[in-house]
């Protein structure tokens, strides 16, 4: 059910007319109809089925159907019901089309379009005392309320739901957990109502036989069938596989440093629970550390030691030093480096508490980045990596914080709030870690001193902890007004994930102990920042929007799928589009349209702090419109069938005025596929023309990358106020290979796009042949992702087909030339803008060339027939002088037409054509260039 939702989007296909289908109703996800293969009446069909490129479900055609048999489809074994994924209830019209799964094939059969609107939006919150609890929101319509609801778990099984309460726009439900389910496996639970059409997200969860706390274990958790029992067993084993691939490429790896590592592994999954023995471990050996880890402690050794284990555990490419804090310890502490090798102890002959400890030891840091971490604590994989990354991709960063989370896998804090009350929220307490919501980089008010990264230089420029809070307490809070005062940013890193196991150090009480400080300390601070922190909201009132401090606008942008780095240009152009839009200022909430959660390539655009939408959190852009929508200033749009399908609910659920990005103008380019294929029949591109100028003429403003689309659309809508020229931006590194240290001939582009197929088989067919026998040493590569295997049959001496790659520069600063030979198409073309930008001479087609500012015989050569393709490629790439003069042309044009700056100015006029009133930033929001 779900894994339809990570599929790839499948390229262009034809109709295969063997076979033929027909889809007879939808209901309740469940799509019936048949196939056949009209060629072979025996055969049963597998297929797939496609909400536009978007794989919903599979099946296979096989079961009987009387009426199939007496029209003579062989025995009638031909008909299906196959279940689909919940992204069929999203809001809007879908196209449903099936494809052979085998091939790809498009299966012909009837127009079968759905538009569905959910009634209500309904949501799984969680477990409790064997229940699995949920909510549907009414919203106090007119709508009847449900009567009839169920859990469906994993696609297939339902659970009877009761009523609990009635909570005003709000009914709670609660269904019982059958023992079966107890199984240490992921489960996929969903709220469905038989009598309304409910919009639900699913929430998925493993449920575990044994429900013991792990305190109360101790003694077993180091015993297979409990080493993984553990919430965190997958972070250590996370861990365990780094540092193994990190092993197997060491020749001169000694023995026990895997020892100490699988003892280390074992001490974490031991726990620190009534823990009496300590064996020896080491921590690494390091002169220059990158990072000083400060870690306080009075008493409670095996809590520090249970710390220090996970640290060795934890795999980092940056180097770190420990130095404990023994504040007046009477237990093992006294021992410590004893016991744990290379560890750096302070001993204090009194209990400073945990302000002076840490103002104290980090006197001793050596590392450029101080970090406060907690003895109650558990690190994981990555952590600091994560942390630092932070430091090395934002300006001005001044401190970052790190995602705790509790033993039980639920959120401690996502960075913190301070209220207009001057009172300081841990944002998500007790929520869901994975929520989207959490799951972004950005400014917070404050960071937990449990776990936070500190420049050292920024902390002896504020003076490190006050000490007016000492013992304890708001002296982090403090730290991050003192940060941001100086000029500082203060970021929250969720990728950075540390176990607080909280309390365990200095209790929960505030009544007694070090804890009363929690109180006393909290006047101080609110009479010291009264001034900086009197403008926020109200307390307990939008979290979720004041957690955004350092953006002036609100912007929704959705696009077909998630960007994929270095993948092709459309991923390219949504990075710079949505950077732009962040350094003018705006917080930017992004929605792919299949939901699917894209690994990585969401990961960066969290990291760039875009706050990612995503399944199972949320089901359809209708559902997220619904209880969100009111919070956008503007909703950038990619694409013209995912506006068509959206620019309804986006109207219904907010105040937002839209941005309309075609990409390129989709039924141009299909024109000319057409014209290219010699086939006369314009009903498909003249359908799209109709649907592309009616999205065009519904918006605010519509942007392309040309002049000459931007043309062909004035022309057609007659205005041109609202029709805009959308930035393009690239940046010279102003450095070119020399001629000579390069050879060969390339073209770059992704594949799944068919005017990239039909021009390296263009090439490859046509110009290779005559080519190759006058430069024969030349080579034909062909880079980029998704190769169809039709391109095995071009491969020879002359022609390598390389597949993707990951760093662009490996073409663009070793190939002597670019060719791009399109054929159809439309829109700008983003490798030719690459290319021009890396100083790399090309030659290419009369498509290519649109809209780029090359200039025949100038900057570039543009060829029309192979004779010019040979003659061109052979004169440009044996004549140094002349490619010279191409490339330093080239750069020159990229840096007049394509530059950040350049960029800024476009983007902030369209803004401004929506009211969004952006400005540049004084310093840049990230350092350098971000692809």
């Amino acid at each position: 059910m779900f894994e339809s939702l990570f599929t790839e989007k499948t390229p262009r296909v034809v109709a295969a007319s063997q076979y033929l289908a027909n889809l007879d109703s939808l209901n309740h996800r469940s799509l019936s109809g048949w196939v056949i293969n009209k060629e072979n009446l025996d055969e049963v069909v597998s297929f797939d089925v496609f909400l536009g490129d978007l794989k919903v479900g599979e099946g296979t055609a096989e079961n009987y159907r009387q009426d199939l048999q007496e029209v003579g489809y062989g025995n009638g074994n031909h008909g299906f019901l196959v279940g689909l994924s919940s992204q069929m209830f999203s809001a809007g019209r879908h196209d449903i089309t099936l494809r052979e799964s085998t091939t790809g094939a498009l299966i012909s059969s009837n127009k079968f379009s759905v538009r569905n609107k959910a009634d209500f939006v309904a949501e799984v919150i969680g477990f409790g005392n064997r229940v699995v609890l949920a909510q549907i929101w009414t919203g106090g319509g007119s709508k009847k309320d449900p009567s009839s609801v169920e859990i469906l778990v994993d696609g297939n099984r339902r659970l009877p739901c009761a009523l609990s309460n009635n909570a005003g726009e709000k009914l709670n439900y609660a269904a019982l957990i059958p023992d079966e389910l107890f199984d240490g496996m992921p489960h996929a639970f969903e709220i469905i109502a038989n009598d309304a059409n409910v919009s639900s997200t699913a929430y998925v969860d493993i449920l575990h036989p044994i429900v013991t706390p792990d305190e109360h274990l101790s003694d077993s958790l180091g015993q297979p069938g409990y080493i993984g029992l553990s919430r965190n067993a997958g972070f250590r084993y996370e861990s365990l596989t780094q540092h193994m691939t990190q092993f197997s490429a060491n020749d001169s790896l000694a023995p026990e440093e895997i020892s100490n590592l699988c003892q280390a592994h074992k001490e974490v999954v031991r726990g620190a629970e009534n823990r009496r023995e300590f064996a020896r471990l080491t921590l690494p050996e390091v002169s220059e550390p990158d990072v000083s880890i400060i870690v306080p402690a009075k008493d409670n050794f095996p809590i520090t030691y249970h710390c220090i284990a996970s640290l060795i555990l934890s795999h980092n490419h940056a180097s770190f030093e420990v130095i404990l804090v023994d504040d007046e310890s009477s237990d093992e502490t006294t021992a410590a480096e004893e016991i744990i090798e290379n560890l750096v102890v302070v001993r204090n002959a009194k209990n400073l508490g945990f302000v002076m400890a840490n103002n104290k030891a980090a006197q001793m840091a050596r590392g450029k980045y101080i970090c406060l971490l907690n003895n109650d604590t558990e690190v994981t994989g990555g952590w600091i990596d994560q942390a630092l990354e932070m430091f090395e991709l934002y300006n001005g960063v001044g401190s970052v914080g790190c995602k705790l989370v509790y033993p039980d896998g639920s959120l401690q804090e996502a960075g913190g709030v301070v209220w207009n009350s001057g009172v300081p929220w841990n944002y998500g307490k007790n929520q869901n870690a994975s929520h989207p919501s959490y799951n972004y980089s950005r400014q917070a008010d404050y960071l937990s001193a449990a776990a936070l990264f500190i420049d050292r230089s920024v902390w002896q420029k504020v003076g490190g902890f006050s000490e007016e809070y000492a013992p304890a307490y708001y002296e982090d809070t403090d730290l991050a007004f003192k940060i941001r005062s100086a000029g500082h940013k203060t970021l929250y890193c969720p990728t950075s994930v540390v176990i607080h196991y909280e309390g365990k150090s200095n209790g929960t009480s505030t009544k007694s102990g070090i804890k009363r400080f929690q109180e006393l300390n909290s006047k101080t601070f609110r009479a010291k920042w009264f001034a900086d922190y009197k403008s926020n909201g109200e307390e307990g009132k939008t979290p979720h929007l004041e957690v955004d401090r350092d953006n002036n606008f609100r912007v929704l942008v959705l696009d077909a799928e998630t960007p994929r780095r270095n993948s092709d240009a459309g991923s390219y152009a949504a990075f710079q589009e949505m950077k732009l839009m962040m350094e003018l200022g705006c917080k930017l909430t992004f929605i792919p349209s299949n939901l699917a959660h894209m690994g990585k390539h969401t990961e960066h655009l969290q990291k760039l702090g875009v706050e990612c939408i995503y399944y199972p959190f949320y089901q359809s852009i209708d559902q997220f419109l619904k209880l969100r929508g009111e919070e956008f200033d503007a909703v950038y749009i990619t694409r013209y069938q995912i506006a068509a399908n959206n620019l309804d609910s986006i109207a219904k659920y907010t105040k937002a005025k839209t941005i309309f990005n075609n990409a390129d103008l989709h039924f141009l380019r299909e024109l000319r596929e057409q014209l290219q294929s010699g086939d006369k029949d314009f009903s498909g591109p003249l359908a799209t023309k109709a649907e592309e100028l009616e999205v065009i003429n519904e918006v605010d403003v519509a942007i392309c990358y040309t002049e000459a689309e931007r043309a062909v659309i004035t022309s057609h809508v007659l205005k041109e106020e609202n029709i805009m020229r959308c930035p393009w931006v690239v940046k010279t590194n102003g450095r070119v290979q020399a001629f000579s240290q390069r050879k060969d001939i390339a073209f770059l582009g992704g594949y799944r796009h068919q005017p990239n197929v039909e021009a390296v088989e263009y090439f490859c067919k046509n110009v290779m042949p005559v080519l190759s026998k006058r430069m024969p040493d030349v080579v034909f590569r062909v880079y980029g992702s998704s190769q169809p295997v039709e391109f095995k049959q071009f491969e020879s001496s002359n022609v390598v087909m390389e597949g993707f790659v990951e760093d662009l520069a490996d073409v663009y600063d070793n190939v002597r030339l670019f060719v791009s030979p399109l054929l159809s198409g439309a829109g700008l073309k983003g490798k030719i803008i690459d290319c021009m930008a890396a100083g790399l001479p090309s030659v290419i087609s009369p498509i290519t060339a649109e809209g780029t500012g090359l200039v025949h015989s100038q900057s570039t050569y543009i060829a029309d027939s192979v004779d010019e393709w040979c003659s061109y490629i052979e004169e440009l790439y044996t004549d140094e002088a002349l490619w010279n003069k191409m490339s330093a042309n080239s750069v020159s044009i990229a840096e007049s037409l394509y530059s950040p700056a350049e960029g800024y100015k476009r983007m902030k006029k369209i803004l401004e054509a929506v009211d969004v009133f952006a400005c540049q930033r004084d310093q840049g929001k990230f350092k350098g260039y971000i692809v």
